[in-house]
Order: structure tokens, then C-alpha cells, then sequence
């Protein structure tokens, strides 16, 4: 080989060299891009993922004007639902003129969290809301609730108009704590407040 040849081949020998260490690189840096990218596309599903998985429930809270105790809202509810003539059939119902916006998830999952006395002491499942236009046109809703009334560790609440929206830290607890009182459908309702007033039922 002449001189020239060698330098020729040898120079494109370098190049060649240089070139395959150059798509080298390049391919593993493509491979751990690559790789980053899923792990992360894989985190963020994931977090997304248990996000909703445990994401908590909607829950509303009101108040309880005039009732002294878990007890008399139970009586209540009873009177409520044996006074003739209303629409009872689905339970008892809280009406109200603002329909939540978040009817659903709170109907899938939420509770109506009663205040007594300024103490939010009590629960109860809301099974349906629905829409209702009163005699005189105006438009309302109708949350009705489970018969089942719960008690929960007491927690102060301000007073408020209306139902508010139940925040997720200040949300109580359940508690061990049945009704103490106990109903009886042989006895008038106006007896047994009277009963409960004076602490024998």
C-alpha cells in the first residue's frame, strides 16, 4: 500500500471508531431516558391511582335547632315520619333550598352530620337527593337519610345558616355510643318527650 492509501484508511478507520463510540452512547442514553420516563409515567399513575382510591368522602353538616340531645333527634325523626299525611315513604328527609352541587359523591359515600348544642355529636347515611317544587312554586331539594342514627366524638361547630360542606380535618369519628333511649310505639310521642325531658327515657 502506498502512503496515501494508509493515511486514507486509517483516517477512516478513526472515523469509523468514533462514529460507533458516538451511536453507543447514544443508545444508552436513549435506553435510561427511556427508562426515566416510564418510571415516572409509572409513579404518577400510580399516585394518581391510590389518590382515588382514597380519596375521602363528601360530607355535609347542620344544624339541629332546638334539639337538646341525640336522643330527642331521634324522637323527632319518629314524629316526623307518624305525622298523617306526609311523604314519608323513602324516610325521613331534610329539606332545603340549595341542592349540593356535589349530590353525587355525596350520595355514594357521605353523611348529614347533625350539631347539637353547638357540638357536632352525631351522623346519619344519606341514601338519595332529589329535587321538589313546594306548593307554591319554590324550588327545593330533599336529602333523605338513613334510619340509622350515629354518634361521633364531639366537635365544636360556630353557628351557621343552612348546610355547609363538612371539611375532611374536621370531619369526627364514630363512636360505641348507642342511643340510650329507648321508643316505644305503644306510648304517645308527645309522652315520651315529656319522658325524655325529665331524663326516665
Amino acid at each position: 500500500f502506498s502512503p496515501i492509501l494508509l493515511s486514507i484508511l486509517c483516517f477512516a478507520a478513526v472515523l469509523f471508531v468514533k462514529t460507533l463510540s458516538f451511536s453507543f452512547c447514544a443508545i444508552v442514553s436513549y435506553i435510561k431516558r427511556s427508562s426515566s420516563v416510564k418510571k415516572t409515567f409509572t409513579y404518577r399513575f400510580n399516585k394518581v391511582r391510590d389518590y382515588e382510591m382514597s380519596e375521602a368522602p363528601v360530607n355535609i353538616v347542620k344544624l339541629a335547632v332546638g334539639v337538646q340531645s341525640v336522643e330527642e333527634l331521634v324522637l323527632i325523626q319518629k314524629r316526623f315520619l307518624n305525622q298523617p299525611g306526609a311523604q314519608t315513604s323513602k324516610g325521613f328527609y331534610h329539606s332545603t333550598k340549595l341542592m349540593p352541587k356535589k349530590h353525587e359523591a355525596i350520595v355514594e359515600t357521605g353523611s348529614l352530620y347533625w350539631v347539637i348544642k353547638g357540638v357536632i355529636c352525631a351522623r346519619q347515611k344519606i341514601v338519595e337527593i332529589i329535587k321538589q317544587e313546594d306548593r307554591d312554586g319554590v324550588k327545593r331539594c330533599r336529602i333523605y337519610l338513613d334510619n340509622s342514627i350515629i354518634k361521633t366524638t364531639p366537635i365544636r361547630k360556630r353557628p351557621f345558616q343552612g348546610w355547609r360542606y363538612l371539611k375532611k380535618n374536621r370531619t369526627p369519628a364514630d363512636i360505641v355510643d348507642p342511643v340510650t333511649a329507648t321508643f316505644d310505639d305503644d306510648i304517645p310521642l308527645d309522652i315520651q318527650q315529656q319522658l325524655l325531658e325529665v331524663g326516665i327515657i
